[in-house]
C-alpha cells in the first residue's frame, strides 16, 4: 500500500499481513482403528476385528471431528442380534444372551460407524466372533480292550495286546465337541510306572524286567485318567489288568537227596523219587527225568520214571557195592 504523492521520492507506503483460514469440508468417511492395523494414506484397511478386542473404535477423518455412531449392519447367522448388542456411542459389543455351539460355531457381524452429521458418511468393519464349547461333560476313554497281556522281560516300548493279539489302544472322546471341533490334547495319568500310553494312544511297556514269577504278582490292575492339555478337565478312572505270559527263564530246582540203603539183592525196587520244582508256568514248567551218568558201570542196574522222578533198580545189587548217581532235569529232557 502507498500514498499518491505527486514527487514519486515523497511517496510512503505501509504493509500488513492477511491470514486466510480454510475450513475443512466433510469429505472422507470415518476410519476404523485398532492396534495392528495395516495404515494406508492414514487410513486403516480391512478391519477386521475378534472378541479379544475390549471395545471397536472408528474416527472422523475430517477435521471437523463429527461423533461416531456404531450399530450391526448384518451378519451370519441371521440370529446374531439375539445374541449381541452394539453400545451406538462407545462401540463396546455386548453378549445378551447365552449361546452354545448347537446355536452356532462363529459369528461373522458387519458393523457400521457412521457420522452423526449432515452427510452422514460411514464406514463398515468385520467382527468375528468364535463360541466355544461349554465344558459341562468330563472326556471319556475308550480302551479297545480292558484286559491285555505281556511277556515277562518284554523290552521297554513293548505293545500290551489284547486276546486276539491286538495291540490294546486308548482314544479319548469328549460329549462337549462337535465333528468339526478343535480336538484338544490329553495326557494320560496311570496309577502304575511299569506301563504308559505312548503318543499314539497304545499301551506299553514302561519298566525294564518285568518278572511273572513269583514274589512279583504276575498280574497289574491299575487306573488310567485322561487329562486335558492345557487345562484340568480329567476323565473318569479307567481300570485296566494286565497279564505277563510266562517266559521259560527259570532253570529246574532239584531238592539234596541224602544217601540211600538198599538190602542187597535182586529184582525191581523203588529206592528214591526225585521232586524237582520250576517257578515257570505250563508246559515251560514241565519237568523230566533221565540218569545222566552212574559211577562203577551201574549203568544197567538203575532206571528213572521220566514224569515222575521215581528211581528203581533193575539189576542184581551185592552187599558192599555202592553207586553214585547224576540225574538230569530238564525242560523235555529223555
Amino acid at each position: 500500500m502507498g500514498d499518491r504523492a505527486r514527487n514519486a521520492s515523497e511517496k510512503l507506503s505501509a504493509t500488513t499481513t492477511l491470514t486466510v483460514d480454510i475450513k475443512d469440508d466433510d469429505d472422507q468417511d470415518p476410519s476404523f482403528i485398532y492396534q495392528g492395523c495395516i495404515f494406508v494414506d492414514g487410513v486403516c484397511i480391512n478391519p477386521e476385528y475378534t472378541v479379544s478386542v475390549k471395545k471397536i473404535q472408528a474416527v472422523d477423518m475430517d477435521m471437523i471431528n463429527s461423533p461416531i455412531e456404531y450399530s450391526f449392519l448384518s451378519g451370519t447367522p441371521s440370529t446374531y442380534r439375539d445374541y449381541f448388542e452394539i453400545n451406538p456411542q462407545t462401540g463396546a459389543v455386548k453378549q445378551i444372551r447365552p449361546v452354545d455351539t448347537s446355536v452356532a460355531k462363529k459369528f461373522e457381524i458387519i458393523v457400521k460407524a457412521e457420522e452423526v452429521s449432515e452427510m452422514r458418511r460411514f464406514t463398515t468393519a468385520k467382527l468375528l466372533i468364535t463360541v466355544k464349547p461349554v465344558d459341562s461333560h468330563p472326556p471319556e476313554i475308550i480302551a479297545s480292550a480292558l484286559d491285555g497281556f505281556a511277556d515277562e522281560n518284554a523290552p521297554l516300548g513293548t505293545k500290551v495286546i489284547d486276546m486276539e493279539g491286538k495291540p490294546i489302544v486308548l482314544n479319548v472322546t469328549d460329549a462337549d465337541l462337535g465333528p468339526e471341533d478343535p480336538k484338544p490334547s490329553y495326557s494320560f495319568e496311570l496309577t502304575t510306572n511299569f506301563f504308559r500310553v505312548d503318543v499314539n494312544g497304545t499301551l506299553v511297556v514302561n519298566e525294564k524286567n518285568l518278572d511273572r514269577d513269583p514274589p512279583s504278582p504276575g498280574k497289574f490292575r491299575f487306573q488310567v485318567v485322561a487329562r486335558e492339555s492345557p487345562g484340568n478337565a480329567a476323565s473318569a478312572p479307567l481300570s485296566l489288568t494286565v497279564t505277563l505270559n510266562d517266559v521259560n527263564d527259570n532253570a529246574p530246582k532239584i531238592p539234596v537227596i541224602p544217601p540211600v540203603q538198599v538190602q542187597a539183592g535182586e529184582g525191581r525196587r523203588p529206592i528214591v523219587k526225585i521232586e524237582a520244582t520250576d517257578d515257570d508256568l505250563g508246559e515251560n514248567a514241565k519237568i523230566t527225568y533221565s540218569i545222566y551218568h552212574v559211577s562203577n558201570n551201574g549203568r544197567q542196574k538203575f532206571k528213572i520214571d521220566s514224569e515222575t522222578g521215581l528211581i528203581e533198580t533193575i539189576g542184581k545189587l551185592n552187599a558192599g557195592e555202592q553207586y553214585s548217581i547224576t540225574v538230569r532235569v530238564g525242560l523235555g529232557v529223555m
